[in-house]
């Protein structure tokens, strides 16, 4: 089975053209393809918890359930994890090829089903209580049914008077997407300044900040192992490239930043920030990613593409001949 990464944006082209808009007639082929391809069992569509955030930002009733109706019918509610779920695994499995330990390293679990899985949490809201006098066939199908209607809300929204404060959202957007921008433009102005956004020095100046941005992992995941920094220290800066290079999440989002910062001089923003968080497990794990041009342009550029296998669009209606 095929897995294919949609950026917000493509969602919203192939609900558009679900919805008939002339504007993206030249989608419909792509939305007939990607349903057989579904309904065959050959490909998924995972959604992130950014897709989740992003449509329960619409505040529009209408358009948000329209959007939610194609992402349910295509993704079938099939999920990718968080880079925050998929980093600790791979930092134990990068520790155990280059010094033999954890021993039992975790393995990463990219692919799910379910809001909890992006999300990763591990609350079951739709379990009933434990005891109850109830037919255990009829407690599951009962089960089954809110967890469907768990499933849709979540993507949906709640419907009109019984919606909840959506500062989550907000606050996510404002507050922790802009405040990341702003550190990150904070580190570019002074790289560009004294020139280390380009050519070798780029590559040096983006490992260090690699293993500094998820020093909280990488400190959990040294004492698990029984390790330390100290281990890690005294590698050389080959073996500490090698190591990033086996911490392929992590990777590929350094990898992103220094291009970017080498091919733009233009500020650092919360959308931009957004999208390398998300397209950096995609870029690891999707067979295809479709997203905007910069970030294909610049995932080529780095070779990512090749070194994952991973197609990568900006085009929606080239999709099909993909996944035909």
């Amino acid at each position: 089975m095929k897995r294919v990464y949609l950026d917000q944006m493509k969602w919203i082209d192939l609900a558009r053209a679900d919805k008939g808009v002339e504007a993206a007639a030249r989608f419909a082929d792509t939305l007939l393809v990607a349903r057989r391809g579904v309904d065959n069992g050959l490909v998924s569509f995972p959604l992130s918890s950014i897709h989740y955030i992003e449509t329960a930002k619409r505040r529009d009733e209408r358009s948000r359930r329209a959007l939610a109706r194609t992402m349910a019918t295509l993704s079938r509610f099939h999920t990718i994890a968080s880079p925050r779920a998929l980093v600790p695994p791979e930092i134990d499995l990068a520790l155990h090829r280059r010094f033999g330990r954890p021993t039992n390293p975790r393995a990463p679990e990219a692919f799910g089903v379910g809001v909890a899985h992006a999300l990763n949490i591990e609350a079951d809201p739709c379990a009933l209580p434990e005891g109850l006098p109830i037919d255990p066939q009829l407690a599951r199908n009962l089960e089954a049914q809110m967890a469907s209607l768990y499933e849709w809300y979540a993507l949906a929204g709640l419907p009109p008077g019984l919606e909840v404060d959506q500062g989550f959202y907000d606050r996510w957007q404002t507050d922790v997407a802009t405040d990341l921008a702003a550190q990150q433009e904070a580190l570019r102005v002074v790289r560009t300044r004294d020139g280390w956004h380009v050519g070798e020095r780029s590559r040096r100046v983006a490992t260090a900040a690699a293993f500094l941005g998820w020093q909280d992992e990488m400190s959990e995941a040294l004492a698990r192992a029984e390790l330390g920094w100290d281990d890690v220290f005294s590698l050389d800066y080959g073996g500490m490239t090698a190591l990033l290079e086996t911490m392929p999440t992590i990777h590929v989002a350094s990898e992103l930043q220094r291009q970017r910062e080498a091919a733009a001089n233009s500020p650092w923003s919360s959308h931009d920030v957004a999208d390398v968080f998300f397209l950096m497990g995609a870029v690891v794990y999707c067979d295809i990613v479709v997203t905007e041009r910069q970030w294909v342009d610049l995932i080529r550029r780095s070779g990512l593409d090749d070194l994952h296998g991973t197609v990568m669009l900006s085009d929606l209606g080239e999709l099909p001949q993909y996944i035909a």
